[in-house]
C-alpha cells in the first residue's frame, strides 16, 4: 500500500502457526493436510515451489512441461543440450543454482509446446533431503537459463543465417548483442530488488 500510495482502509492479517523456514513442509503442514490441485497443472507441492520460476517460461518457446504428469517441474525442448546449458549456467552463477538438484530428462508432451515431440530438458527436483528452501530461488534459476539460451540459439541463427527469431540473423545478431550487454545489469538489478523485498515480507504472509 505504501509503495503505490494507496489511501484505503486495510488491516494485513498475520497467518497463524505459518512457518516457512521450518522443515520438512516449509510452510506446508505435510501429513496434517491432503495436497488439493487448485489447477490441473498445480498437482503437488513441488509445483508450487518451482512455479515462480518456471511461470516465466510462458511466453517462451522453452516448454514449461505443461502437457506431462510434472507440469512447471520441467523445463526444455526439441533442440536444447541439457548438459551443455547446466554447464553455462554453472560458469555464470552457481550461487543462484542452490538449494534444489537439476537432472537431465527427457519428455514429450501431450499438449500445449511441443505436443507430440520428444524434449531434452531438466526436472527441478525440490522433494529430497538435499533441498534447501532458504537457498531456493526459483525465478533466479530460470532467469540464469535464460542467457545461455539465447546466445546458443542466437549464435546458431547468424552462424547459418537463418533467422531464428526475428526473420532475419542480422536483427538477430542485433538482439543477441544487446542481450549480452543489457540483461546482466538489468537482471541483477531486478532479482536483488526482487529478493530483498521478500526478504522484508518472509513471515507477513504477502506475495
Amino acid at each position: 500500500m505504501k509503495q503505490l500510495r494507496l489511501d484505503v482502509d486495510y488491516q494485513v492479517v498475520t497467518m497463524e502457526g505459518w512457518q516457512p523456514a521450518a522443515a520438512p513442509g516449509f510452510g506446508w503442514p505435510l501429513g496434517e493436510r491432503a495436497w488439493v490441485s487448485p489447477s490441473p497443472n498445480a498437482p503437488n507441492l513441488s509445483m508450487a515451489r518451482c512455479y515462480p520460476g518456471t511461470v516465466m517460461l510462458e511466453g517462451t518457446t522453452l516448454s514449461e512441461g505443461r502437457g506431462t504428469t510434472r507440469p512447471l517441474e520441467l523445463f526444455g525442448a526439441p533442440d536444447l543440450e541439457p548438459r551443455r546449458l547446466l554447464g553455462e549456467m554453472q560458469a555464470l552463477a552457481p550461487e543462484w543454482m542452490q538449494g534444489c538438484r537439476l537432472r537431465e530428462c527427457w519428455f514429450e508432451p501431450t499438449f500445449h509446446k511441443h505436443a507430440g515431440k520428444l524434449c531434452a530438458g531438466m526436472q527441478i527436483h525440490v522433494d529430497e533431503p538435499g533441498y534447501r528452501h532458504a537457498a531456493f530461488r526459483p525465478w533466479r534459476l530460470l532467469a540464469l537459463a535464460f542467457p545461455p539460451t539465447w546466445m546458443v540459439n542466437g549464435v546458431r541463427s547468424a552462424l547459418l543465417g537463418v533467422g531464428y527469431f526475428f526473420g532475419e540473423w542480422y536483427l538477430d545478431l542485433a538482439v543477441l548483442w544487446g542481450f549480452l550487454l543489457i540483461a546482466p545489469l538489468l537482471g541483477f538489478w531486478v532479482f536483488s530488488g526482487m529478493e530483498r523485498n521478500i526478504r522484508r515480507r518472509e513471515g507477513v504472509g504477502e506475495y
